[in-house]
């Protein structure tokens, strides 16, 4: 069973991604093979594109929800998912369907991520890469407040599906459904933590508020991750809720050599470090690497994530094996009573809060400034939770109003 993603303060947890641009099936697999036994890593994931977002339209992209579903099977312990779905892509009832059913699969290891999706924009360039992957295959491109509007009724679509035992009729904006049912459930109750991804201040976050589990911020900088977990903790404060209750998750994107000075679009190892150390500085506490050319996965722990660790002052401190989500979901059950061979119902709620009290009181006072390795001061982390998804009858009618939100 996949360890917790990091939910607390004194913890902190890594995941990988791999890209299906131009990989075959065997490589994606090698990687998530090595990846499920390299301990530094608790999490893996797949990127939800049609076509390669550059170079050749004809090049290589497998679907991401079949792919997930097939290396869930060859897998056993790290948690999994896609970072993060498009919303555009998969009518709601029938993406929860396909998660549940990779819930069952990996047994009570699907983390589910989800997105708005490609929008309609001024950017040119932007709006370039959204038809170039949309017109292909028939998908509406709509106005940002729709896709976004779309997004807040597949949050509430997709709960109320993996917890309402019968059907029932949904009647939004966006989704009309008659008769929405989903069997059998997934395994993890009252279902799988929900990652969303979103940076929009105004609607995109409130979202991430009202209905995440985990945020996945779209940012780069240290310095917009703040001024954005900072706009998620008012939309918290406005609905009520607690924003630690919310893992705050970054993606980092680097080559493995260094590149040659300002020639490379991207970062190399020391650049990844140095962003690493300060994001989570700046409140995060989920890291998911994506590297370019990596020798090998166990290569990605020893030069990435055992520095960093050690820079921000979290190199002794190990994930909690659980059999839930997220820790603050921990006394949830995995399932109905073990069905289809997945775990049993954990009670780790005590124990969880007992091990990260003494964590606090005996680490966090010999760690209040840490110094990395290039003798910058790092300030410690706040102590405040953040990390950088039958019978006519029974079967859900979905009918979309022209593509469009009503």
């Amino acid at each position: 069973m996949g360890a917790l993603m990091a939910s607390d303060a004194t913890s902190l947890s890594f995941g990988i991604k791999t890209s299906q641009a131009g990989l075959s099936y065997n490589e994606i697999l090698r990687v998530w093979r090595e990846a499920d036994h390299v301990p530094e890593f608790q999490d893996a994931w797949l990127w939800d594109h049609l076509i390669p977002l550059r170079g050749d339209v004809t090049g290589a992209a497998l679907e991401a929800w079949t792919l997930l579903a097939a290396l869930a099977a060859q897998t056993s312990r790290l948690r999994l998912g896609v970072i993060v779905t498009s919303n555009r892509i998969r009518p709601p009832a029938v993406l929860a369907k396909m998660a549940a059913t990779v819930d069952a699969i990996a047994a009570g290891r699907l983390v589910f991520g989800i997105g708005a999706g490609g929008s309609a924009t001024s950017d040119p360039g932007y709006a370039q890469l959204v038809h170039r992957e949309y017109d292909p295959y028939g998908i509406d491109v709509v106005p940002a407040d729709e896709a976004l509007a779309a997004l807040a009724e597949t949050c509430t679509l997709v709960k109320r599906l993996w917890t309402e035992e019968k059907p029932f009729d949904f009647d939004g904006r966006c989704y009309r459904l008659s008769g929405a049912i989903c069997e059998p459930k997934p395994i993890q109750r009252p279902h799988p933590p929900i990652m969303i991804g979103s940076g929009g201040e105004r609607h995109g976050l409130h979202i991430v508020a009202e209905h995440a589990d985990i945020w996945s911020s779209p940012t780069f900088t240290a310095a917009d991750f703040r001024r954005k977990n900072a706009v998620l903790d008012d939309h918290c404060a406005a609905i009520g809720r607690d924003p630690a209750e919310i893992t705050r998750s970054v993606q980092v994107f680097f080559t493995a050599q260094e590149p040659s000075s300002g020639t490379a679009r991207r970062s190399g190892p020391a650049a990844a470090r140095e962003l690493l150390a300060e994001l989570i500085d700046a409140g995060a506490r989920h890291c998911v690497l994506s590297c370019i050319g990596m020798p090998s996965v166990r290569w990605v722990a020893d030069e990435i994530i055992r520095p960093v660790r050690a820079m921000t002052g979290y190199n002794d401190r190990l994930p909690i094996e659980a059999g839930s989500g997220l820790a603050r979901l921990a006394d949830r059950g995995v399932d109905r009573g073990g069905e289809q061979g997945g775990p049993k119902p954990t009670s780790s709620g005590t124990l969880f809060r007992a091990l990260a009290a003494s964590r606090m009181a005996a680490r966090w006072a010999a760690s209040v400034i840490r110094t990395s390795r290039s003798g910058r001061i790092i300030p410690g982390p706040s102590t405040l939770t953040r990390s950088v998804t039958s019978s006519p009858a029974s079967v859900s009618s979905v009918r979309r109003s022209a593509g469009r939100c009503r």
